[in-house]
C-alpha cells in the first residue's frame, strides 16, 4: 500500500511555482521587460503571434491588439531557440507600420528578411509613452532550406 501524504504534495506544488515565479521576475528585472500576461494593470492585450515561414530567409509575422492605451509603438525580437540573448529585428523607431495605431489597437504585420535556417522565437515587445516595455506575445518557428 502506498500512502501518499497530501499536504505534502500541495506544499511542494506552491513552492515550485513560488520559485518559478521568483526566477521569471528576477529574468524580468533583469531584461528590463514584463510578462504583459502577468501584468495585469496593463492596458495592453496582445491577441497571438502568428509565424508563416515564406522562404529559407524570410518569415511573416501578424499579430492584433484591442487596446493600446499609452503605447508608442512596437519592437519585433527574435532568439535561437536553446539561447538566452534577444536581437531586436525591427522597431516602430526604424519600420514606421509598427508604431501604435491608437487606443481602439489593430492588426499588425512585419516581414523578416534577415532570418536563417534554425529554430528561432519570435517576440512582440509594446514600448509604452512612459519608456516600460512589455512583452505582448511569443511564437516559434522552424525555417528550413528548401
Amino acid at each position: 500500500v502506498r500512502q501518499v501524504d497530501e499536504d505534502a504534495v500541495a506544499a511542494a506544488r506552491a513552492m515550485r511555482g513560488y520559485e518559478k515565479r521568483r526566477e521569471r521576475i528576477a529574468l524580468e528585472e533583469k531584461q528590463g521587460t514584463i510578462n504583459i500576461l502577468d501584468a495585469a494593470s496593463s492596458e495592453l492585450t496582445g491577441l497571438g503571434l502568428k509565424a508563416k515561414v515564406l522562404s529559407e530567409d524570410e518569415v511573416e509575422l501578424t499579430w492584433s491588439t484591442d487596446d493600446e492605451e499609452a503605447n508608442r509603438g512596437f519592437l519585433v525580437e527574435r532568439k535561437a531557440v536553446g539561447y538566452s540573448d534577444w536581437d531586436e529585428v525591427a522597431s516602430y523607431q526604424s519600420w514606421s507600420p509598427l508604431k501604435s495605431k491608437g487606443t481602439l489597437g489593430g492588426a499588425y504585420s512585419y516581414i523578416d528578411a534577415t532570418v536563417s535556417e534554425g529554430e528561432w522565437l519570435y517576440r512582440i515587445v509594446a514600448e509604452q509613452s512612459d519608456n516600460s516595455r512589455a512583452i505582448v506575445c511569443q511564437v516559434g518557428v522552424s525555417v528550413e532550406n528548401s
